[in-house]
């Protein structure tokens, strides 16, 4: 009798709850008012301090097999917990938590637990007794160790402990075997146990953010894992195990102290992301070559001087990152890269492009800023499809006529260069919203300018004009224009045509007061910064 008046008690139907409170009223001695007792502390605690007696609604909002106490200032989770027998789901995160009670372990039918950001040093053994738990979330607390007892949840596929103060994990982990996604970031382990290969479906694993030196050599038998983060390790060396990951769609070893890509890493032709930038890494192995489902390559920030031209054969990749390297050639063979999207070349030694830079007719985006190029090759002019062309701080002392056939080019930075004049063509780039042509010899423009009527900013800085140009005043939409630093006295009337003008920098120049004056009568809405 007692287990149906429980029944009724824990139903999520009013109807079935009212019955049960009749019916106490007939049974003396019943376990029932403790249990009334327990769901009102609860609800105080959690929900309205307020209230001093319990209703069927409160009863049975507690019954819910899902409950959300997210960002409600918690500081302590009452024992009354383990009265929510239904509960499948429970959300604390963004609370003031500093420890669950041990009656957590009574929650038997619970299968996500969601206690990120909160104050956490420890988690109770009790939590071992969840063995319905699918998804934990422990991240960003304060936890220093985790109790043997988690190897209990043997339906867990989901554990994140991202963010926390672990040295180590313990080894009972590896009872998780249908754990398909761990995340064990920005903590401080320097070792991950031996036992770890019999997590054998693992898809994401994250260990980035820790204090790794040498690469586990156990991950190279997890042969389901698609997606691997080591980020910001301390990794000299990536071990050959690595090419036995044959499922690794994406490998994030970035911001590490590795010098040297082993050829295995040509047995992973499911890679589609491949991060490597800011390491030390002086040759790329032919075996690159092999990646042919690659999609996105970052290689930024290490010491590569040379591509092999086996590189040609990415024929799916859209994002190449190659800046802060110490490349002085590119080989021709970039040029069948027929699905490039983004090119990014910045800050290395290059005094040339390949003509083959031409082939690229998908590149919407091409950074070549600070390199040592005198010219552009005239090919440039083909990547019809070219949104953003940025090669600031070069040698260049012309630029082609070709240029003007970028008929989608929206911002083109040339700043830090050697120009003393532009080509009339460029007048053709009818799209083009920025122009950065400060920092160079220039000291006129030619009349086509007036064209770029779609220009809202252009920088002019740091040349040699000596008066404001007359195509200048004709570009109707410009925003923000910059002639600081150039030869200016006089302030044309027409300066008035720029009715959306809102920023003007024109600090020096040598323009007397009298001219200020009238700059002020001619744009009174517009900031001017001398």
């Amino acid at each position: 009798m007692i287990q149906k008046l429980l029944q009724l008690l824990h139903s999520t139907d009013e109807t079935n709850i009212l019955l049960a409170l009749e019916i106490t009223k007939t049974i003396p001695d019943t376990t029932i008012p403790e249990k009334l007792e327990a769901y009102l502390k609860f609800y105080q605690h959690c929900y309205e301090p307020q209230i001093q007696s319990l209703q069927v609604q409160h009863i049975c909002f507690l019954n819910q097999p899902v409950i959300y106490l997210n960002k409600k200032r918690l500081q302590i989770l009452p024992a009354e917990l383990g009265i929510l027998v239904n509960l499948k789901e429970l959300h604390l995160q963004y609370n003031s938590l500093a420890s669950l009670p041990k009656e957590i372990g009574l929650l038997r039918k619970l299968e996500k637990l969601h206690l990120r950001h909160n104050q956490l040093a420890a988690i109770p053994k009790e939590l071992g007794c969840l063995k319905m738990l699918k998804c934990l979330d422990l991240g960003s607390n304060n936890l220093i160790g985790i109790p043997q007892e988690i190897g209990n949840l043997t339906q867990l596929t989901s554990l994140s402990l991202r963010q926390n103060r672990l040295k180590s994990i313990p080894p009972t982990l590896n009872k998780l075997h249908r754990l398909s996604f761990l995340c064990l970031d920005n903590n401080q382990l320097t070792s991950i146990p031996d036992t770890f290969e019999k997590l054998s479906n693992l898809e994401e694993l994250n260990l980035s953010d820790n204090l790794f030196r040498v690469f586990p050599k156990s991950l190279g038998k997890l042969k389901n894992l698609s997606r691997l983060y080591l980020y910001r390790c301390k990794l000299k060396a990536i071990p050959d195990e690595l090419g036995h990951l044959i499922k690794l769609t994406d490998l994030y070893i970035g911001n590490n102290h590795i010098n040297e890509i082993p050829r295995t890493l040509g047995n992973l032709q499911n890679l589609l992301h491949l991060h490597i930038n800011n390491n030390q890494i002086t040759e790329i192995p032919d075996d690159l070559g092999k990646l042919d489902n690659l999609l996105q390559l970052r290689l930024s920030h290490n010491k590569v001087t040379q591509l092999p031209k086996e590189i040609g054969k990415l024929l799916n990749l859209t994002h190449l990152y190659l800046q802060g390297n110490e490349l002085e050639i590119l080989p021709n063979e970039l040029g069948q890269l027929k699905s490039l999207l983004l090119l990014y070349l910045d800050n290395n030694k290059l005094a040339e492009l390949p003509n083959e830079i031409g082939l690229l007719k998908k590149l919407t985006e091409l950074y070549i800023s600070n390199n040592l190029l005198k010219h552009l090759p005239k090919t440039l002019g083909d990547l019809t499809r070219l949104e953003e062309l940025h090669v600031c701080s070069n040698q260049l002392t012309q630029l082609p006529d070709q240029l003007g056939k970028l008929c989608n080019l929206q911002e083109l930075h040339l700043s830090c260069n050697m120009l003393a004049e532009i080509p009339v063509t460029l007048g053709k780039l009818t799209n083009l919203t920025s122009l950065y042509l400060d920092k160079n010899q220039l000291s006129n423009l030619p009349k086509e300018f007036n064209n770029l009527q779609n220009l809202e900013e252009l920088s002019l800085a740091n040349n040699g004009f000596s008066c404001i140009p007359g195509e200048v005043m004709e570009l109707c939409n410009l925003s923000r224009l910059y002639l600081s630093n150039n030869q200016i006295s006089l302030i044309p009337k027409e300066l008035n045509n720029l009715k959306r003008l809102s920023q003007l920098h024109l600090w020096g120049n040598n323009i007397p007061y009298s001219e200020i004056e009238k700059l002020y009568e001619i744009l009174p809405n517009c900031e001017i910064y001398f």
